[in-house]
This record gives C-alpha cells, sequence and structure tokens, in this order.
C-alpha cells in the first residue's frame, strides 16, 4: 500500500509537471527575455566542447572574433547537462527545450524528496512538489525570461535543504555529500544568485541548531560540507576570483555597480500582479512582469502560522522550541519573511553595503526563497493536520488555488522561427553589459565589424607576407591563457593599445595560430577539484558506522 501510494503521487506530480512544461513540447523555439543568450551560450559551450576544451573557458568566436572569456565566468551545469543531446546530434533548439522540461521535472521531484524526508507522507510531498513547479515565479523564470540558471537553482535548492535535514539528524555520510555536490552544482549553476540564497540557509541552520545536541559537532560538519562543496566547484571558482580583477565587472565599465536599485518590488506586487513578458525597463515597479510569490504559497504561510500558533505558550517558548515540528515550522517561515523583507525598498541600506563587497543584481531573485519556503510550508501543513479528511480537503484547495491562479501564465509570448545562425551571429558576446570584457580591451572594436581571420576548433589562424620586417596585430584580446604560435613555434607576444596581440615580426610568410592553454592557476584549480569529488566517493564507500 505505502508503494502504491508513493507510485500514484509521483505519477500524479508528472503529470503536473508535463502540464506546467506543456508549452515547451512545441516544435519551435520561444521569445523571451534571454532566450538569445541562452541559445547561443549552449552552442558556444558545445562547440568548445567538441574542439577538444572540457571545460571550456575562451571561446574565440564571440565579441566579432577578437574572443572572450566567457566561461571562466559564466554557470556551466546546465550546459554541461545539454551536452549528452548537443554531442549527439539534438538540435541547439531542441537541447534547450528538453532542459527547460528537464528543469520542470527536476525541481518537482526535488521538492516532494524533502517533504518526503520531512513528512513521510506522499500526499504532503505533492501538495508542496505542485505549488513548486506551478509558482508564478516559475513560469516567470522559464517563459518570460528564459532565466535557465534560476530554473536549475528551483531544482537544486530543496535538495541543499535536504542535506541540512539529514545533517541535523546524524546522517553525516549522505548529509555531507549531497550538500557538498548540490552546493558545488548550485555555484556552476548561478553563483551571483547563490550568494544571495546561501545566507538563509544558515539562517535556518541556526534556528535548528538552537537547543540542539551536539551542536557545534553539527556546525562543524556543515562548514566541513561546504568547504568540500566549494572545492568540488573549484575549477571555476579559482580562475573567477583569480582573473575577475581583468575584466570590465570589476570596476564601473562593468554596468553593475548601481543596477539593484532598480530591481525592488513592492508588497503589492508580491502579493499579486498582472502577468506580463515585457522586461523591466527602468523601475521594477512598473509593472512590466510580475513579481508575485503565488497565492497559495501566502495561504500556505498564513496556515502554518496559524497551526504554529496553536502550539504556542509563551511560558513553554524553550520547551516548544526543542520540538522538532515546530522548529521546523518556525525555520521556514522565518525564511518566508526575511525573504519578502530583503526584496523590499526598507532593506536598501543592507543592499548598499552587501554589494560593496560582491556584484548583485535583481532583490527580487530572492521570490526563490518565499515560493520554496511557501511550498515546503504547505507539505507541513497538511502533513500536519487532523484528521485525515482535512488533509486531502486543504491539499486539494491549495493545488486547485495553484493551477488555477498559474493557468495563464504557462504560456508562451510568441514562438520564433529564426534559424540558429541568427541567434548566435546577433549575440556579441552574449551579456548585455560585455562585462568578461578584459579591461585592457578596446570595447569600440565591438562596434565594428567581424573579423576576417579563421576561427576553427577554438583557434584563429592568421597567413601573413611582409616584404620587410615589422609589427604585426592579431585580432584576439590578449587574456591570461592565450598562447601564439608563428610558423608552430610557441612564440612571445605584447599587448597593444586596443588590447589585442601584437608582435614585431621579420619579413617572410608566417603563419600565426592564436589558442587557449589552462594556465597553472587553472590546472591546479581542475585537480582540486577532482580530489574533492574523490573525497566524495571516498565518504561513501567508508564502512558504515552508527549514526552516519
Amino acid at each position: 500500500m505505502k508503494y502504491k501510494k508513493q507510485a500514484l503521487t509521483i505519477t500524479a506530480l508528472l503529470a503536473a509537471s508535463y502540464a506546467a512544461a506543456f508549452a515547451l513540447f512545441h516544435n519551435e523555439l520561444f521569445s523571451a527575455h534571454d532566450i538569445w543568450h541562452q541559445v547561443a551560450r549552449l552552442y558556444h559551450y558545445s562547440s568548445v566542447v567538441s574542439a577538444g576544451q572540457f571545460p571550456p573557458r575562451w571561446v574565440a568566436a564571440l565579441a566579432h572574433g577578437y574572443g572572450y572569456p566567457l566561461f571562466f565566468f559564466s554557470y556551466h551545469l546546465p550546459w554541461m547537462l545539454g551536452l549528452p543531446l548537443t554531442l549527439n546530434g539534438v538540435s541547439i533548439f531542441t537541447a534547450m527545450r528538453m532542459l527547460f522540461i528537464f528543469g520542470f521535472i527536476a525541481s518537482g521531484f526535488s521538492m516532494y524528496s524533502l517533504l518526503l524526508k520531512l513528512t513521510k507522507r506522499p500526499w504532503a510531498s505533492l501538495v508542496s512538489a505542485v505549488l513548486y513547479v506551478w509558482a508564478p515565479y516559475h513560469f516567470l523564470s522559464v517563459y518570460v525570461a528564459a532565466a535557465i540558471g534560476t530554473v536549475y537553482l528551483f531544482a537544486l535548492i530543496p535538495l541543499l535543504f535536504l542535506a541540512v535535514h539529514l545533517i541535523l539528524e546524524k546522517s553525516y555520510r549522505w548529509g555531507i555529500s549531497i550538500f557538498a555536490v548540490v552546493l558545488a552544482g548550485s555555484v556552476l549553476t548561478h553563483l551571483m544568485t547563490l550568494a544571495m540564497l546561501f545566507p538563509f540557509v544558515l539562517v535556518f541552520l541556526l534556528v535548528q541548531l538552537v537547543r540542539e545536541k551536539e551542536s557545534i559537532l553539527k556546525s562543524v560538519v556543515f562548514v566541513g560540507a561546504t568547504v568540500l562543496g566549494l572545492a568540488i566547484a573549484a575549477f571555476y571558482l579559482i580562475p573567477l576570483i583569480q582573473y575577475l580583477p581583468i575584466i570590465s565587472a570589476s570596476g564601473e565599465a562593468g554596468g553593475l555597480s548601481d543596477n539593484f536599485q532598480r530591481y525592488f518590488p513592492s508588497l503589492k506586487q508580491l502579493i499579486y500582479s498582472h502577468w506580463g513578458y515585457g522586461p523591466i525597463v527602468s523601475n521594477a515597479k512598473d509593472g512590466e512582469m510580475s513579481l508575485q510569490i503565488g497565492i497559495a504559497q501566502w495561504l500556505a504561510f498564513f496556515g502554518s502560522l496559524l497551526l504554529f500558533t496553536t502550539h504556542l505558550k509563551i511560558k513553554y517558548v524553550k520547551q516548544i522550541l526543542s520540538r522538532r515540528y515546530t522548529k521546523i515550522v518556525l525555520g521556514y517561515a522565518i525564511l518566508f519573511l526575511l525573504s519578502i523583507y530583503f526584496m523590499l525598498d526598507i532593506s536598501l541600506p543592507f543592499w548598499k553595503i552587501a554589494v560593496k563587497m560582491i556584484a548583485l543584481d535583481f532583490p527580487f531573485r530572492l521570490l526563490l526563497i518565499s515560493v520554496f519556503s511557501g511550498s515546503v510550508l504547505a507539505g507541513l501543513l497538511i502533513a500536519n493536520l487532523k484528521p485525515s479528511f482535512l488533509k486531502i480537503f486543504f491539499g486539494v484547495s491549495l493545488i486547485i488555488i495553484a493551477l488555477y491562479t498559474s493557468r495563464n501564465h504557462r504560456k508562451v509570448n510568441m514562438y520564433t522561427q529564426y534559424g540558429l545562425e541568427e541567434y548566435v551571429g546577433a549575440e556579441t558576446t552574449t551579456n548585455t553589459y560585455h562585462e568578461y570584457l578584459p579591461i585592457t580591451a578596446n570595447r569600440e572594436l565591438l562596434n565594428a565589424d567581424e573579423v576576417p581571420e579563421t576561427i576553427s576548433n577554438n583557434i584563429l589562424t592568421k597567413n601573413i607576407t611582409l616584404s620587410e620586417p615589422g609589427d604585426v596585430i592579431v585580432h584576439q584580446f590578449v587574456f591570461p591563457g592565450i598562447t601564439a604560435k608563428v610558423n608552430g613555434e610557441l612564440t612571445e607576444f605584447t599587448t597593444s593599445t586596443d588590447g589585442l596581440i601584437a608582435f614585431s615580426l621579420p619579413a617572410g610568410e608566417f603563419q600565426i595560430t592564436v589558442g587557449y592553454e589552462p594556465t597553472k592557476v587553472v590546472v591546479f584549480s581542475e585537480y582540486l577539484s577532482i580530489a574533492a569529488l574523490g573525497i566524495i566517493i571516498v565518504v561513501l564507500f567508508l564502512p558504515k558506522k552508527k549514526n552516519t
């Protein structure tokens, strides 16, 4: 009977995920804010890997053929998941749609797994998962913004909290392993958003450790799991940190220094706002797109709050805080409230301090925490209702509310018929502000026509004949790891005033090739990631002991 219930709920979850992703089964791509960026990124990621470089870092064909360090700084995980598709002949457009579809399915099952761990109730787990998949912000991330990094964070965040619960329950083997791998995956999915979300993980952990036995040991384990996760992602993090000071994003030229101030929604918008497909032009409060949390999530929050207060007696606060259920509800309720606070203008002083330490862009990205915590609270509410008919009644009610209020959100604005070459050709760098350009690069070159040199397999080739000794400039930007060969011999070069490779050559005929080779920093970071993955394997296969 137990497995039959789980089979039924999983089937229902698949159906809900299919319905949410239905518009993606069309054979054409769709219009969305970042869809042109994403198509070009998947194309270039696959192309560079096909040329024999993994993980990709430098893309010679970008920036009008001057080269661009896109994957030193941009995310990897969604494109890694797409590689088995593109390298086996699936078109870029189909692979892109399949990645979004898989994102819907993965987010539903990750939420289901978390709630099943917390409640042991398939029905409550299904309610949370459906609310999570059908949240307005989830549909906005796919159909309005095509923000694939956010889409995959939807799938990863529940697993991150699942690992936290495993650590709290002293299931250290799986807790450490899952937390480290999922944290690394989150770093590789959208680092800037993770930097905004991770403090909420810490807040939740601290709430759970109040009056907890072995709190110091659990804290140490959590820190260790965090370090291990960052080590797995070291192949991306270390080069990013090392080379961030030499790109435009490190200063005002990156275009991101005060970007966040335009993206605070109002409380009214978080409760309900009109659905739209337009980008935010000047201010999030103008309402070009909806930034609502979801009616079902709001109801789940207030319902859980009501259930919590029925257990609360001030004189017994200390005893209540030791109760597992109450602490969990309290933890997720605090996350819900804090996420709302930090999305509103009232939190502006905090943001002004935070952006001095790390680049942050959209405060409304915290909608992910609001949607996540609200959906979790829905499952916790259903699991703790008595008698059983109330579980069914309120669960069905929340699902119907979620489906009905988002019924018009699961549509694309329009399907498009552009060719792949149009997507790729229109994307100079795949970044709006070209913020990964080397600081030595002359931005005006991006306004010129594409360079005439041949670029194949991520290598630029230039043939030149000099009747007398002279200076030669090759149309590739200088960046760590860029190497140049003249007639097959590795050759030193200088940097021109435009940030390009420059040589002084004698008279004669020359073939110049410019490519990318990993620097010592990059090689070290890759070995560190491999070693960290090896530690995970060791942890999982250690002899089993009690409380591990």
